[in-house]
């Protein structure tokens, strides 16, 4: 007895995979999204009326 059907599928079958797939390439976009964005970001921070509030005026040396 030949079994015709030779092709092996997982149960997971491909759109799982695919799903997983876009789901990694998704979250490897949005890091290098933050990572680009990161010093912008900081900057708009630091640029923010009361951005320096708490911040010492004169600096002071230890000897």
């Amino acid at each position: 007895m030949s079994d015709t059907n030779t092709s092996e599928t997982s149960p997971t079958g491909p759109g799982k995979v695919l799903i997983w797939l876009l789901l990694v390439l998704g979250f490897v976009g949005i890091g290098i999204a933050i990572y680009f964005m990161g010093p912008w970001l900081q900057d708009q921070l630091n640029s923010a009326p009361g951005a320096d509030a708490g911040a010492p005026t004169t600096q002071t040396t230890a000897e």
